[in-house]
């Protein structure tokens, strides 16, 4: 197959098993392939006696899309130690070349990928469990994407844990702001004093501010043991009255629980962002509230 450009492998049941590394040695290394896209399965579940975790020859094709996406519950419990080795014997060989990443956070190398240089990357997503190590905020872990141009963090929030800013308060004053280019933001599960939201570059044209799970998603899907969160309406008007530089803002969703302060949330909506083009909103009431009023 010297021809193939793209490679996708998709399976609509959401199963954890995957292709052996001898087969994704093999089309990893195709010459003209730059985009490969794997959806449900488990990248390289196991390293088999007869195969050794590097790419053939030290090659790896140019790739400018690198999007693998795995499913959302499966939690820290499956990120398999040879899944992130692999990972990382692929980022080592594509970081210089590749445009969009999307990633599982579990088995997502991450210390590694903040050691690299990203010269070309438009697009990175990370979808899954809030790593434990490394601690270091976001907002330093990734400052080499200097050209990002979207970023979606959809990280859950760990059982008995609490959201955490990708700005966290205290940086050092000098701290900057690394994705100037950046037009496309999602922060699932936003901290309330999180600094990120004060810094957007003015280009930004779309943000979302959802829960990751979402709490509309049925119990059984989670199997009832996963933390379910969204922003209270207080927290979230504080989140949105950081954005100020958004001043040119197109699209905006958000998640919140309603509280006694929702009137102020959604007049300062009215105010603050009036070149909306579309507003989602998803709004959960409380338990006593029957009658809602529009």
């Amino acid at each position: 197959m010297p021809w193939l450009t793209k490679l996708s492998l998709r399976t609509r049941q959401w199963v954890l098993h995957g292709p052996y590394w001898t087969f994704l040695r093999f089309a990893l290394a195709l010459p003209q392939l730059r985009e490969f896209e794997m959806t449900g399965l488990t990248f390289c579940p196991v390293i088999l006696p007869d195969e050794t975790p590097d790419l053939e020859g030290g090659t790896c094709a140019p790739l400018t899309v690198f999007r693998y996406e795995a499913i959302l519950t499966r939690g820290r419990r499956y990120a398999i130690a040879v899944e992130k080795d692999v990972l990382a014997v692929v980022l080592e060989k594509i970081h210089h070349s590749v445009a969009t990443l999307a990633l599982p956070s579990e088995p997502a190398p991450i210390s590694l990928m903040s050691r690299l240089d990203w010269p070309n990357l438009r697009e990175l997503r990370l979808r899954g469990m809030r790593w434990p190590e490394p601690r270091t905020p976001l907002i330093l872990l990734f400052a080499n994407m200097p050209h990002l141009r979207s970023l979606v963090l959809e990280l859950r929030i760990p059982d008995e844990g609490e959201p955490e800013a990708v700005w966290p308060p205290g940086l050092p004053p000098d701290t900057k702001f690394p994705w100037p280019e950046l037009e496309q933001l999602t922060v699932a599960n936003p901290h309330p004093d999180d600094e990120l939201f004060a810094h957007l570059p003015p280009g930004l044209r779309t943000l979302s501010l959802r829960s990751c799970p979402r709490k509309c998603v049925k119990e059984w899907v989670w199997g009832g043991d996963d933390t379910l969160y969204a922003v209270q309406a207080s927290g979230l008007r504080g989140v949105l009255e950081r954005c100020s530089a958004t001043s040119g803002l197109k699209h905006l969703e958000i998640e919140y629980d309603a509280d006694a302060t929702e009137p102020n949330l959604l007049r300062h909506l009215a105010t603050a962002f009036r070149t909306l083009s579309s507003l989602t909103l998803y709004r959960y009431r409380a338990s006593e509230e029957t009658v809602v009023c529009v």
